[in-house]
């Protein structure tokens, strides 16, 4: 697994809190509530859904424990964006690490299926978290986690592409993440039936189309 390093969703993490937590037992509190929250939206409550209330009585604490770690439902809101941003990106990157493969075309065809899966999967909680991240403008977080993951798929790829520079295939590898994440958005936001194999499919075959045109003599 990649070392673990600091980024921009640590930051965002330590900013929501009002009191971040230091022991044990506090932090075991704190995650308590954060995972009581995004129980919550994995089963199908919306934005407006998630109250203080109904938290704090899923996570099994007071409502006065609740506001020592957190100003408000936004509060926790931004401390479980940020949690999830970090945790997606190294899920993903395990994932990418792990996948065996004697070809580019199949490296980019298990990135599509990692991506829809860790999305899509639960297609509600992608929902109400990117209603979150417009509501507390947290746009720069995602694009800094994406591009991170973008980059670390160029490393991938640079060893089936020995004459393209790293740069190259990084801009490469930027924009399909880009237009996968606009089509996890989309797919999210429309709601209803999700053909999950379907579009893992479909963005792997985007994705080797612009491989196809911009790296062509690949080995």
């Amino acid at each position: 697994m990649p070392r673990r390093e600091h980024h921009e969703s640590d930051g965002v993490i330590r900013r929501y809190f009002r009191r971040e937590p230091k022991q044990s037992r506090s932090r075991a509190l704190v995650e308590a509530v954060v995972a009581a929250a995004d129980e919550l939206i994995r089963g199908g409550a919306p934005i407006d859904g998630v109250t203080v209330e109904r938290v704090s009585a899923r996570a099994g604490v007071g409502m006065g424990s609740f506001y020592e770690y957190f100003t408000s439902k936004d509060s926790l809101l931004g401390v479980l964006i940020g949690k999830v941003t970090r945790s997606n990106f190294e899920v993903l990157a395990r994932k990418l690490e792990a996948i065996e493969t004697s070809s580019l075309d199949s490296l980019v065809r298990a990135f599509a299926g990692c991506i829809v899966e860790t999305y899509l999967a639960h297609p509600n909680r992608t929902r109400v978290l990117l209603e979150g991240v417009a509501r507390l403008k947290l746009a720069p977080l995602v694009h800094e986690e994406k591009d991170r993951f973008a980059h670390v798929m160029a490393l991938r790829a640079a060893s089936f592409l020995p004459n393209d520079s790293l740069e190259a295939i990084d801009v490469t590898m930027r924009f399909i993440a880009d237009a996968a994440m606009g089509v996890i958005v989309f797919t999210a936001m429309r709601g209803g039936a999700i053909d999950e194999e379907r579009i893992a499919e479909d963005l792997a075959s985007m994705a080797s189309e612009l491989l196809h045109r911009r790296h062509p003599a690949r080995e």
